[in-house]
């Protein structure tokens, strides 16, 4: 088993075994957040807010917000894409406890 979880998040050529497993999900998911992090600062650093125009400085770009979007929105694989259903938790009484404290 963990050698299946090893293989399932090798970081070779940007973690394309766990991008295919997560585009296979159905249902609830709780994501890898330092690869979803690690995308959206990969876009924030390579892509400009504003277009480079000539006498201009004001052309939003649109392209960036997609691809943010496409990370953050509610397609899968991507994070609120995956809230489309509810988790099935199954209440644990002393784990419970700890967080009332």
């Amino acid at each position: 088993m963990l050698e299946t979880l090893r293989q399932l998040i090798d970081p070779a050529k940007s973690n394309k075994t766990y991008r295919e497993a997560l585009r296979g999900v159905v249902g609830t998911c709780i994501p890898f957040m330092s690869l979803i992090l690690k995308d959206l600062i990969f876009i924030e650093d390579g892509n400009l807010d504003i277009l480079p125009v000539e006498g201009r400085n004001d052309i939003i770009n649109f392209d960036k917000a997609m691809k943010i979007s496409a990370i953050i929105g509610h397609q899968q694989p991507s994070i609120l894409g995956f809230q489309t259903e509810l988790y099935k938790f199954v209440k644990v009484d002393a784990v419970y406890e700890i967080f009332n404290k």
